[in-house]
């Protein structure tokens, strides 16, 4: 007796073994239980028939849904292996063409990090491709997530079977309650086994009178899906035969004549079984290039109505591609209204205040009126004694670099909310320019007043030293050249390039849970950006360092007409720990643009002001109270600079200023007087 086909098995890894050896017997094999994706791979499973559907076949019912639903986005956990990997691949690339939107937050091993990520993101539509010891994990973090309820649908798996998850609890923290309390109004789709329809079938039998009759045969007293499937199976089969007997006998054969080289009679066998259309237990039986298309029931889990097995609520008909919703068990909405699906997003620039930016430009404005008095005073006061011992053209300095620092207030609150995004570009690159100056101006002019006290009187009063103005600036044109230097090659090598930066979507308090804030800013950035910050912050860190020394080693100074080295020594120190602490903050602390923009502008304002108050204000006073300089110069006193000045006091050794000669020998006279007293 010759085989011209055979049915079975169940098991998908079963049945890509014996369908791929089929066809070397040239036989043709019905699966009633086999949904692997990969069976639909004709070149490799040819003579392959299955009455399952496969695992794909959900996928476009899940879009009809989304559809229906006006749902047009979801969040999909897959867990990473060929079967659910191939189910996801598919179902995305329906999402895509029906517009709708998605994430996939695949895993290996933990699903819970896949959990939390959906958390953040805008969809509360979620689908499961896993295996139930990896769902009940994902459930649990959702109860402890609050990812249930009014405004959420998770879709599992159906084939977990009812109650799946009480074998499994002992793998998670969550309690039988809380699982069902999120499971409650989640979603399953599943095959028809069988027919709801009140139709007799092929067999002559309607689906209730061949339940009635297999329950009366069967030991167990049950029926299992796959019973219905394998009756089907053999009425298809069945069907197929027929046919084909009815073509070989036209040509005076029968199906006697067949044997396993017979490529002609299985060809025939093959062609009639595709052709097969008729009303089974399962309902309609038909093959599109070997799978089953059958109608799919939609299942929804309402734990009110029944909390151990889910209740049917809906139908998808293959026959008419149509999504059939149920008129008497109804959809369950928790929260009595269906869920938007989405999140909506709405999407704001995050930009510094307009008020904070006004008060600081404000702030800084006046800074640069007083910074042009001071420049002004110390411009047209060159003449009294008080100024010209002060170094007035480092003075002068010290206003220019001042005045650059309170402008770099300004350019830097300037962002998309103000200018356009090349304005950001520009205004990136202007900022760290004119800052860079700034520092280099001020600082520079301190640093070498600074220096200039500490080279005189840490030499003695025996040595003459004559130390000009002009060394002094030359000095700080070396500064600005490395500043010019190091900037040009930042920008040519790295130029600045734009980054646009949006933070997930948060809830706003006492509003709708389905609208969500996202802002936006945008921001300069390098690629290199901190290697060239620690080549400028490298050399100006040691810069403040040094100056710091210098302001230590002087303290003891006290010549109010010469050098302020009281107030030098106050500002070398202040500009020391506020650039310190500006450099830290502006580098490492994440915060808001318009904090940040407080806080940089703070230090920038205190810094600067208090820099140029230290400077200028006590020449200010004294210009008031001695207005045409008459007074004579007071005692001079030098406390101790260092190992070669034991007395409490040391002589003053010649500094060339813009003073005349006059002043410096008048200066010189008291510096005696005051040693011998």
């Amino acid at each position: 007796m010759q085989i011209l086909g055979f049915l079975g098995p169940i098991l998908s890894a079963c049945c890509e073994s014996t369908a791929s050896v089929a066809p070397f017997w040239n036989l043709i094999q019905i699966s009633n239980g086999c949904t692997s994706v990969s069976l639909r791979d004709g070149e490799l499973y040819p003579l392959f028939y299955r009455m399952t559907l496969n695992d794909t076949s959900y996928n476009s019912v899940l879009v009809s849904i989304m559809q229906r639903m006006n749902w047009t986005s979801a969040g999909i956990i897959n867990f990473q292996d060929f079967t659910f990997t191939s189910i996801m691949e598919d179902l995305t690339n329906q999402f895509r063409k029906a517009g709708i939107s998605y994430t996939v937050e695949s895993f290996a091993t933990d699903p819970i990090n896949a959990a939390n990520n959906l958390k953040n993101e805008d969809t509360r539509i979620y689908i499961v491709y896993v295996y139930p010891k990896q769902a009940i994990k994902i459930i649990c973090r959702a109860y402890e997530l609050k990812m249930f309820g009014p405004g959420y649908v998770w879709f599992l798996p159906e084939w977990y079977g009812a109650l799946w998850y009480d074998e499994i609890l002992d793998r998670t923290n969550c309690s039988r309650n809380q699982i069902r309390q999120t499971l409650d109004g989640s979603f399953g789709l599943q095959q028809v086994f069988l027919s709801s329809d009140n139709l007799t079938t092929i067999s002559g039998l309607t689906p209730q009178q061949y339940v009635d009759q297999y329950l009366a045969i069967s030991p167990s007293k049950q029926i299992r899906d796959e019973n219905t499937l394998s009756f089907d199976s053999l009425w298809a089969f069945a069907l197929a035969l027929n046919r084909t007997a009815a073509i070989l006998k036209e040509t005076n054969e029968s199906l006697t004549n067949f044997y396993y080289n017979n490529t002609r009679i299985r060809k025939l066998i093959f062609a009639s079984l595709s052709g097969v259309n008729f009303e089974g237990i399962s309902g309609r039986v038909a093959f599109v290039n070997g799978d089953r298309t059958g109608d799919i029931e939609i299942s929804q889990y309402q734990v009110d109505k029944n909390p151990n097995q889910s209740i049917v609520v809906g139908l998808f008909s293959s026959k008419d591609d149509v999504l059939y919703l149920n008129r008497t068990n109804f959809i369950q909405w928790p929260g009595g209204r269906i869920p938007v699906g989405s999140i909506t997003v709405n999407t704001k620039n995050l930009t510094i205040s307009i008020p904070v930016f006004v008060v600081f430009c404000t702030l800084a404005f006046i800074g640069i009126l007083t910074a042009m008095y001071f420049l002004y005073f110390n411009t047209s006061n060159r003449h009294v004694r008080a100024i010209k011992m002060s170094s007035p053209n480092m003075n002068n300095i010290l206003v220019l670099g001042c005045i650059l620092c309170y402008i770099s207030m300004v350019i830097y609150g300037l962002d998309n909310g103000l200018v356009n995004e090349e304005g950001i570009r520009i205004c990136c690159i202007a900022y760290g320019w004119i800052l860079c100056y700034g520092f280099t101006l001020s600082f520079g002019a301190l640093f070498s007043k600074t220096w200039r006290v500490y080279r005189i009187y840490s030499t003695g009063y025996k040595k003459r030293i004559i130390i000009r103005d002009k060394k002094l600036v030359l000095w700080i044109i070396l500064l600005a050249a490395i500043d010019t230097i190091l900037l040009v090659l930042w920008i040519q090598l790295d130029p600045v390039k734009l980054q646009v930066i949006e933070t997930q979507g948060q809830p706003q308090p006492n509003d709708d849970p389905n609208i969500r804030i996202r802002y936006k800013s945008t921001l300069c950035y390098n690629e290199q950006k901190a290697i060239w910050l620690g080549l400028i912050y490298g050399y100006k860190f040691l810069f403040l360092l040094f100056g710091a020394f210098l302001a230590w080693e002087t303290r003891n100074v006290h010549i109010r007409e010469l050098n302020d080295s009281r107030y030098i020594g106050m500002s070398v120190y202040n500009v020391f720990v506020i650039s310190a602490i500006g450099a830290l903050l502006n580098e490492f602390v994440v915060a808001t643009p318009t904090v940040k923009y407080v806080i940089i502008c703070i230090l920038t304002l205190l810094g600067t002001t208090i820099t140029l108050c230290l400077v200028f204000v006590p020449k200010v006073r004294r210009w008031r109270s001695d207005p045409d300089g008459k007074v004579e110069i007071s005692r001079t006193r030098i406390g101790n600079i260092d190992n070669r000045t034991t007395n409490g006091d040391a002589h003053v050794s010649q500094i060339e200023t813009p003073a005349s000669d006059n002043l410096i020998e008048d200066f010189q006279k008291s510096s005696k007087s005051s040693s011998n007293t």
